[in-house]
């Protein structure tokens, strides 16, 4: 046990003597490497690499762009019936007409990270911009142009076998209009 605590202590060390001493520090993304270098005085340069992201360098077999549809319907505020202080809470009256109906969108899936547009349909033009944990995609979808008021609100998914499957949950700018979409998005 002694031992190996000297050892982490020695290498700490030698870290923070690199460090202190202007060693240069350089990082290489496409190998997922980071790297700190022992001064030139020693004699000779050392290197200290440390591989984050388990050193995978190759793009995940998850990344890639998916293109889908997704259906925009109508969707009922939530106002607790059982609490006294949202009685007299009432959802504004909505037009089941409007901003419905089906669109297209694109996502982009890079290392964690997912970004993407809504095409067209109901919620277009909108901008998606979500991350990507294990197999769960969450994120905001927003307006490419505020001004319009159109629909934004939050994105849900779940990536399967290069397939990308949830919901959209959106409101109109002013909240009147609220709409659920479900959508479908492949590689």
């Amino acid at each position: 046990m002694r031992s190996g605590l000297r050892i982490v202590v020695v290498v700490a060390l030698a870290i923070t003597a690199c460090s202190k001493e202007g060693a240069g520090t350089s990082a290489n993304a496409d190998a997922g490497v980071t790297g700190a270098a022992t001064p030139a005085s020693d004699g000779g340069a050392t290197d200290v690499s440390v591989l984050r992201d388990g050193g995978a360098s190759a793009p995940t077999a998850t990344g890639g762009t998916f293109k889908g549809s997704y259906t925009a319907k109508p969707a009922t505020l939530y106002i607790p019936a059982d609490n006294k202080d949202y009685a007299s809470v009432k959802q504004a009256k909505s037009d089941d007409t409007k901003l419905v109906g089906d669109g297209t969108l694109s996502l982009e899936i890079t290392a964690d990270r997912v970004t993407g547009t809504i095409d067209s349909g109901p919620a277009a033009p909108g901008v998606i911009d979500a991350t990507l944990a294990g197999d769960e995609v969450r994120g905001t979808v927003r307006r490419k142009s505020p001004e319009d008021q159109g629909l934004t609100g939050v994105i849900v998914g779940k990536l399967e076998g290069g397939k990308i499957a949830g919901t959209l949950t959106l409101a109109e700018g002013n909240a009147a209009i609220l709409r659920d979409a479900t959508f479908t998005a492949s590689k």
